[in-house]
């Protein structure tokens, strides 16, 4: 089981935090926790993008620019997670309970593995 830490972020941390988490997990973006630990966003290098654009300083706490709606999945379904990435061109969903605890994610790379062995049937 991947180690999901590698793909999380706390909303008091920085956009430069991000970014620096960001590069290291290769899924181009990061999942958004709050201090209950509940999924409140998920932040990318396109939101990156946009702060730049926007003249937000990159010393900004996240929860001042995290948008509320993302894509999530409540069920391990990797058929569903393949349909927003090709819908959406998104690269990581969280999976939540109901309570919004981030209990796995799913990556651009697991999609990809996962088609892969498919094929190979």
């Amino acid at each position: 089981m991947k180690k999901i830490k590698k793909y999380c972020v706390d909303e008091e941390q920085t956009i430069k935090d991000a970014i620096s988490v960001i590069q290291n997990n290769l899924s181009r973006c990061v999942v958004v926790l709050n201090s209950k630990k509940k999924v409140v966003g998920v932040f990318s290098e396109g939101d990156v993008l946009r702060a730049i654009l926007n003249d937000i300083d990159v010393h900004a706490p996240l929860k001042k620019v995290i948008k509320p709606s993302f894509f999530y999945l409540k069920e391990k379904n990797i058929e569903e997670a393949y349909k927003f990435v090709k819908k959406h061109g998104i690269t990581l969903i969280p999976l939540v309970d109901t309570d919004f605890k981030l209990k796995d994610v799913f990556t651009i790379f697991d999609i990809m593995k996962h088609m892969s062995y498919a094929k190979g049937k």
